[in-house]
């Protein structure tokens, strides 16, 4: 678990310690809830395999999750520096490993671990980043444009480079209809842009260095 907490956050060998000795490894069962709508976060979650889904605050369908948190991708640091309810509950949707650090534990680590802290901000700053990129594309007119910039920036906060997004769910945060995302979807894989697997979609080889120029500018 070590090896892997630290090639896939690309973490120190001081830091990778550290954060070993705060928290514990935990494997949660698909379907498990990690945490619940207007409930304060427990714990800091360092996602090591499979998928942590988050539930769309403005759907009334309550199986509505986008699969957004993979390996590689902290849950709960935003509310490290902003004590705060969650305002959408948090779920497993394949079988998870995480590395779980205490809320109160994390926070005393942003005191006294300056590695931490950077870690925390650098996770912090890229999805502020993406959220606001995210509401900038809404305003692309062109459908293929504004699908295939938001596929950019939900891949570069995935260390794989891939989006776990269906299209429906694609769909719900562009607010286009399905149709038109699986229309542009499909004519980006003929163009050989994406690559769409079976619970994914990843940019092909010869695209991802777009994604690395992008990632580069947090």
């Amino acid at each position: 678990m070590r090896q892997a907490l630290q090639q896939i956050y690309g973490l120190s060998d001081d830091l990778t310690a550290l954060l070993i000795q705060a928290g514990t490894f935990r494997t949660l069962q698909r379907g498990k809830y990690l945490g619940f709508q207007n409930e304060y976060p427990e714990a800091l979650y360092l996602p090591i395999d499979g998928i942590i889904a988050l539930q769309a605050p403005f759907e009334s369908k309550d199986d509505y999750f986008y699969a957004v948190f993979s390996a590689g991708i902290l849950v709960n640091d935003m509310y490290l520096l902003n004590p705060q309810p969650r305002l959408e509950s948090l779920k497993a949707l394949t079988d998870v490993t995480v590395l779980s650090i205490p809320i109160s534990r994390a926070r005393e680590l942003i005191n006294t671990s300056l590695a931490f802290s950077r870690f925390v901000l650098k996770s912090i700053s890229l999805k502020l980043y993406t959220v606001t990129s995210i509401n900038y594309i809404h305003s692309e007119k062109n459908p293929e444009q504004k699908i295939l910039m938001c596929l950019q920036h939900l891949a570069n906060l995935n260390p794989d480079n891939r989006v776990y997004l269906n299209f429906r769910h694609i769909a719900s945060l562009m607010v286009i209809s399905r149709n038109t995302v699986a229309k542009v979807v499909k004519d980006l894989q003929k163009k050989g842009v994406l690559r769409v697997e079976k619970n994914c979609i990843s940019f092909s080889a010869e695209h991802e260095h777009s994604l690395v120029a992008s990632s580069s500018l947090h």
